[in-house]
């Protein structure tokens, strides 16, 4: 069973070493504040965790327009340890078996560093994110004098979110609340709880200057688009039609466009081929899995499927992270039917699916010279390349 999972967001800094009017967390980047992204990238990483945010207490017409996931809301206290409090007490009425504790000054949390916390969880009691250090680090006195040159392979820095089973980080923080604590993974450390590490994400920065801030902009909108390129192939066995079929009945689809043709292409869809190696292109562009993923063939609902259906969940997972299509290319392997009479139309029909021009769509085709399978016509095969553009970077 998936262990149950709540996520605090850490919100009570006043923000005075950034700016002593407005505190970070309500500044705003790209049209939203920070403390929006942060939340809605947790609610995006982690969409099934319950999520409380704590505040500081005068901050309430600060955070009272915001537009934020589902959450519980709680003041926070006088420091950062109290307000975490705040936040696991929130849930002790109907605890979680894993929390993750994250600062708000953090936004951009990706799914891949919250499932490998997750995961870590698993097998450990608490779990952090953390950096390797690139720089020679050294330790100085009072004077800013070097004493020593550090071992910097045993040297990590650290970042949120923090994760603990729950039970475990309440009971420290039970017998610490006069201890100031700014790292809860420390609290562990004293208790002899071991911590464990994964590996965090450059992304993960924490937004305390000015020239962070700048960062975090130009992370949200980039300067220049991000092209990437997906590739699909698929094959279908061709069948011989029974005899009690009608001749004006007996048909293939291929790229959405009915072709008469003595055998019919098996599938658990309508099998047509080239749909299907579009699907897997677009979802590859997407990096959005395969077709089946979305559609298994052991899915009794998607038997007889018209695969255009296909193509048009393919796009929404294009669009759903900022993605678009700028070209498609296809090749038909087959020695039957002839498909150059219905180019036009299937260029036609694949260009209104993906919402691009026809000029921009291109379906050939081509025979195997006799050889394998396919020169057998014993099947068909499909071949698709297309080309998509997210115009302000590749969305979480």
């Amino acid at each position: 069973m998936n262990p149950t999972i709540a996520i605090i967001i850490v919100a009570g800094g006043t923000g005075t070493r950034y700016d002593a009017h407005l505190p970070k967390q309500y500044h705003v980047l790209a049209g939203k504040t920070v403390l929006e992204h942060t939340m809605h990238y947790a609610h995006h990483a982690l969409p099934d965790a319950r999520m409380v945010l704590v505040t500081h207490p005068q901050h309430h017409d600060y955070y009272a327009s915001l537009v934020l996931p589902e959450h519980i809301r709680v003041d926070g206290g006088e420091t950062r340890q109290a307000s975490v409090y705040a936040g696991l007490c929130a849930l002790a009425h109907n605890p979680p078996e894993f929390i993750l504790i994250h600062d708000a000054a953090r936004p951009f949390l990706t799914h891949a560093v919250a499932h490998r916390l997750v995961q870590g969880l698993q097998h450990h009691h608490a779990v952090i994110p953390v950096l390797p250090l690139v720089d020679t680090m050294k330790r100085i006195d009072a004077d800013a004098c070097v004493i020593t040159t550090e071992d910097r392979r045993q040297l990590v820095a650290v970042q949120t979110p923090q994760a603990f089973h729950y039970a475990t980080i309440k009971a420290l923080h039970d017998h610490a609340l006069h201890h100031n604590a700014t790292d809860d993974a420390a609290l562990c450390e004293e208790a002899g709880v071991k911590v464990a590490t994964i590996v965090g994400d450059n992304a993960l920065f924490k937004i305390t200057t000015q020239e962070d801030m700048q960062r975090a902009q130009h992370y949200l909108m980039p300067s220049y688009p991000t092209l990437r390129t997906g590739m699909g192939y698929d094959v279908h066995r061709l069948l011989a039609y029974d005899d009690d079929v009608p001749i004006e009945a007996r048909h293939i689809i291929l790229g959405g466009i009915k072709i008469p043709h003595t055998h019919y292409l098996s599938g658990h869809s309508d099998a047509d081929v080239l749909l299907h190696a579009l699907t897997d292109a677009i979802l590859g562009a997407a990096c959005a899995g395969d077709i089946g993923d979305h559609f298994p063939p052991t899915n009794p609902a998607f038997a007889g499927m018209d695969s255009r259906i296909f193509v048009h969940e393919a796009m929404r997972q294009l669009s759903m992270r900022g993605g678009r299509i700028a070209h498609a290319d296809m090749t038909i392997l087959c020695e039957a039917p002839k498909i150059t009479p219905h180019k036009v139309a299937m260029n036609e029909a694949i260009a209104q699916m993906l919402g691009i021009a026809t000029s921009c769509v291109n379906v050939k085709a081509t025979t195997t010279e006799g050889l394998g399978f396919e020169g057998r016509r014993e099947g068909i095969a499909a071949q698709a390349v297309v080309s998509a553009i997210f115009d302000g970077g590749v969305k979480n």
